[in-house]
């Protein structure tokens, strides 16, 4: 897991919905033909205001995206103590997606690797 990010397995303040009030891992799938590098930077702009209302009253992150250029598909990462608190937000942003599904993060076999 990136450092720069906290972890979305540390405990959540005032979640119920996840065990000991943890929160998962989920993957936003979007298709994307045609995107331009302005149109990007204007959904990752989406996202980050469309997550941020409801981060303060909802346990809800988002982390990051990665855009596959190949395949036209954008994959976001959020962390939230749910689904539908996922859903919510990319709902909010506008954007259309093609799934939302639970994420595992993988321990990283060599940590001290530089990338």
């Amino acid at each position: 897991m990136d450092k720069r990010f906290p972890s979305p397995a540390a405990p959540a303040a005032g979640s119920s919905d996840t065990p000991q009030g943890r929160l998962r891992l989920f993957v936003v799938e979007r298709r994307l033909p045609g995107m331009t590098a302005p149109g990007l930077a204007m959904l990752h702009h989406a996202l980050t205001l469309a997550t941020g209302r409801f981060s303060d009253e909802k346990d809800l992150r988002y982390l990051w995206s990665l855009f596959i250029p190949g395949q036209d598909r954008l994959l976001s990462l959020f962390a939230a103590a749910s689904s539908e608190h996922v859903r919510e937000a990319n709902d909010a942003s506008l954007i259309p997606y093609h799934a939302i599904e639970r994420a595992h993060d993988l321990d990283d076999p060599a940590p001290e690797r530089e990338v």
